[in-house]
């Protein structure tokens, strides 16, 4: 069987450049300037409401979580009070920063920037998650 080729690593890291370059920026943009109509507002954050609810209720209560491609941090913010550490990481720098903010200086809460494939942890985990990341 005939294995598709490995992209060469100049083009991976071009690719991973410019996805950091397009999160760094949404997560940079003041949200006045990327306010949506109120109806797709509505509608997205019940889609995320629910989102999040479904996965928090299938997380064990003291569970070590991984949250892969974090973003801002929400998800691991809504598991905060039941989970017993969470770990977000995230390629965007600008990401980190607001999910840092954001995190309200939950104890159990960690945020690292960093490719996923080349970050290692020393500590397992029960729950990974990788929620809308594309």
């Amino acid at each position: 069987m005939k294995t598709a080729p490995i992209p060469a690593p100049s083009l991976q890291e071009a690719f991973l450049r410019r996805q950091r370059e397009i999160f760094d920026r949404e997560y940079s943009t003041d949200a006045a300037d990327v306010a949506e109509s109120g109806f797709s507002s509505l509608i997205r954050s019940f889609v995320f409401r629910e989102l999040f609810n479904r996965v928090a209720s299938r997380v064990p209560r003291g569970a070590r979580a991984l949250d892969v491609g974090c973003g801002n941090g929400a998800m691991l913010r809504r598991l905060a009070p039941t989970i017993g550490r969470g770990f977000g990481v995230d390629l965007s720098k600008a990401a980190i920063r607001l999910a840092e903010n954001e995190a309200n200086n939950a104890a159990n809460l960690q945020f690292t920037h960093a490719r996923f494939e080349e970050f290692a942890l020393s500590e397992r985990f029960d729950v990974i998650l990788m929620l809308d990341l594309f």
